[in-house]
């Protein structure tokens, strides 16, 4: 088992995870008073997993999907077998407030209404976030990674592409909006072996235009020198395609942290709210 964990903060609670997760409320000094594990064996999760599925490879907070009242989570599982080898999973996870699982809805190559096909090795899942309610119809929705994508099914040139996913109050999938070098309005320039969708997090509306924006990494970018990686700033329309997009590179965006080589970049993001208070997300 990898000894890497990461933690979410959901109201009153922390989610840890290693390919299985760990659902955590912390008191005011920072020791753990209640856990609960969600596994293909724990926390009444009865969905199937598969040896290597990588359950629990990326969690996001996506609210109150199905009005009940408690925050229901998204669950990749990037090496899931389902239409073929290592396409990629997600999975809805409706749950109680005690950290256990109500109920559950899969969304694959096979399962959960996706229309988009889905290839081998794609690993759709190695991220995931909640991009709030984008086309308007009272149902939170969300973001999905799949930083080995290539646009066409052949295993090599690893792009990478995100698809947002226009969610139903099941779970279910109403519509969906692939966004890569090819699809989506997205016009920047990715590479091979860039994995633009490594990484994802929705950053709040950063253009003042009513519409959330993204953040996704692309850690294998080779911008300056060899996987030295870069992030996308995308400004989304609510239809979820691109209006525009800001590249913060080694050589762009007017980063001056000093990459180099194998730095790998954008490997994680995340929103840190307004930090200088100049009324924009960080």
């Amino acid at each position: 088992m990898s000894n890497r964990t990461r933690n979410l903060a959901l109201p009153g609670f922390f989610i840890v995870f290693m390919f299985s997760f760990y659902i955590s409320a912390y008191s005011q000094t920072g020791s753990v008073y209640a856990h609960q594990k969600v596994s293909d064996t724990a926390g009444n999760f009865t969905g199937t997993l598969d040896d290597s599925d990588f359950f629990g490879r990326s969690v996001a907070d996506i609210g109150d999907l199905n009005g009940d009242g408690t925050n229901d989570l998204a669950v990749g599982s990037m090496f899931d077998d389902d239409g073929g080898t290592n396409r990629g999973a997600v999975w809805i996870l409706f749950m109680k407030r005690n950290g256990t699982v109500d109920s559950y809805q899969k969304i694959s190559d096979t399962a959960g209404n996706l229309s988009e096909t889905l290839y081998d090795y794609n690993y759709f899942g190695q991220s995931v976030a909640g991009i709030g309610d984008l086309d308007g119809d009272g149902v939170n929705d969300i973001v999905v990674g799949s930083g080995d994508d290539e646009d066409g099914g052949t295993r090599g040139d690893r792009r990478g592409a995100i698809w947002v996913l226009f969610l139903d109050s099941t779970g279910t999938v109403k519509s969906s909006q692939k966004i890569s070098d090819e699809d989506g309005g997205f016009t920047g320039t990715l590479d091979d072996i860039d994995r633009f969708g490594q990484a994802v997090y929705a950053i709040g509306d950063l253009n003042d235009d009513g519409v959330n924006d993204l953040v996704v990494g692309a850690p294998n970018d080779d911008d300056g020198g060899y996987n030295r990686g870069a992030v996308w700033i995308l400004f989304m329309t609510d239809s979820g395609t691109v209006d525009s997009h800001q590249k913060i590179s080694d050589t762009d965006g007017n980063f001056g942290g000093g990459l180099s080589d194998s730095d790998f970049f954008g490997y994680a993001v995340t929103g840190i709210n307004d930090l200088n208070n100049d009324g924009n997300p960080d």
